[in-house]
Parts: C-alpha cells; sequence; structure tokens
C-alpha cells in the first residue's frame, strides 16, 4: 500500500512539474506575437512622408504685364456721338462716350455730355503652390450725365492658368469666366459681349476669382509649370499678365 501511495505522489509531482513551465516552442510563439504586434505599432505610427521628398518649394512670380488691344475710337450718329477707348495701365481701360446734339436733331435732348466707365482687376505680385490664388475684377461707373447711355463690361480669360479639372476656379459672385463671348462682370449698359438684352446696372460690380494652385513635385514635369498666363479681357481694351516660376533656394 505504501508502494503505491509513493508512485502516485511521485505521478502527482511529476504533473506539475510538466504543467507549471511552458515548452520552449510555446516561450518562442509567445515572443514572436509580441514582436509582431510591437512592428505593427510602429509601421502605424510612423510619419507619412511625401514620395521620395520629391515636393519642390517655390512662388509664381509676377514677370510681365502688357496691353494687347485697344478699340479704336468711333463716330456714329454724324458725328453726335464719339466713343474713345483709353488703356491707363495694363490693369485699367476706360471707355468715354461723348454726345455733341444735332440742331437739326434734337432726339437726344440738347445739352452735351460725356460719360466715362472703367474696367480694371488686381492681381497678386506673387502666389505660392497649394494656396488659392486671388484675382479681383471690377466694371465701374466713372460718370454718367444719362443714365444707359452707355457701359463697361470685363472678364479674365483662365485658359494659361494651372486648372484642376476637379477643383476648377472659384467666384465669389457665382460667375462662369469660360464663355470667350461673355464678359460677367459689367456696370451701365453694354452693347457687347453678351449683354445686348441686360438690364442697367449702375455703379459698380466686384468679382473675386480664385484658383487652387497645386503642390509642384518632380514627377509632374515641373517645366510645364514655369509660366502661367492670365488674360484681361474688355470691351475698352485687352492685357496680358506673365507668372514665372521662381525656385525657392
Amino acid at each position: 500500500m505504501k508502494k503505491i501511495i509513493s508512485v502516485v505522489l511521485v505521478l502527482a509531482y511529476l504533473m506539475t512539474i510538466l504543467c507549471g513551465c511552458p515548452s520552449s516552442s510555446s516561450k518562442e510563439r509567445t515572443e514572436n506575437e509580441a514582436h509582431s504586434s510591437e512592428q505593427t505599432v510602429q509601421v502605424t505610427e510612423a510619419p507619412t512622408e511625401a514620395r521620395d521628398g520629391s515636393v519642390i518649394k517655390g512662388k509664381w512670380l509676377l514677370a510681365k504685364e502688357e496691353v494687347t488691344y485697344t478699340p479704336s475710337t468711333y463716330t456714329a450718329g454724324s458725328g453726335e456721338v464719339v466713343v474713345s477707348y483709353t488703356a491707363r495701365s495694363a490693369d485699367t481701360f476706360s471707355l468715354s462716350h461723348a454726345y455733341t446734339p444735332d440742331p437739326d436733331d434734337p432726339s437726344d435732348g440738347s445739352k452735351p455730355y460725356v460719360a466715362n466707365y472703367s474696367c480694371y482687376c488686381t492681381l497678386p505680385d506673387e502666389f505660392y503652390p497649394g494656396q488659392d490664388a486671388a484675382f479681383y475684377i471690377s466694371a465701374v461707373v466713372d460718370n454718367e450725365p444719362k443714365e444707359g447711355c452707355d457701359g463697361v463690361c470685363c472678364s479674365f480669360d483662365l485658359r494659361g492658368m494651372i486648372l484642376d479639372k476637379e477643383k476648377g476656379y472659384g467666384s465669389k459672385l457665382g460667375y462662369s469666366y469660360d464663355d470667350s463671348m461673355f464678359y460677367p462682370v459689367y456696370a451701365g449698359k453694354p452693347v457687347g459681349y453678351g449683354h445686348w438684352g441686360d438690364s442697367y446696372q449702375g455703379e459698380r460690380i466686384t468679382d473675386t476669382v480664385t484658383i487652387p494652385m497645386p503642390q509642384i513635385t518632380a514627377d509632374m514635369n515641373p517645366s510645364s509649370y514655369e509660366l502661367l498666363v492670365l488674360e484681361f479681357l474688355s470691351n475698352a481694351g485687352n492685357s496680358r499678365f506673365v507668372y514665372v516660376w521662381s525656385p525657392e533656394e
């Protein structure tokens, strides 16, 4: 009987040792799982960087501005009306409508008058990739003794700028600058560029056009972004503004 009890005690002791100590394979598996978990955390928390650090730093600088077209003065109504145009600068065009009554045709009144209108734009000297470039455009009634005798209208031609098909451009007033035969910003009562049937617009209209500029990277063929051209169009004259890329030293 004592022998049987001794055998049982020995077996119980061996079972305790075997259950209490993990096998080497179990220990290795546990360590591998911990190491794998640590690696996963490290990868998840690693900062995201631009692919091969290819973002090119720099900005676009206004390098050239020039008047490209001014209409010729014209006379109408047997000399009663003279309309003349002045390019005060590349960003400002003026239209003057002068009336001298014909003594034999009093339909427009017996007093002479001169009405003046202006279109102008305000452009940044520089703008940066990854930011919105903002351009301002206005049409103004400077002086108008007789309401609606003439008017001025203007637009931007954005085809020389970078326009992302998804982002496009923005207009504060919701205007479209896609139609080359329609100048959305106007004052007075112009009769050209899509404004034949418009109602009279007194004083001033000002719009803000914003263009999201992309980040330039090495895989985007940076040379294709070196030159950007924006054209200012009006029924009193046109001009061109050229921006050139300047890399950051």
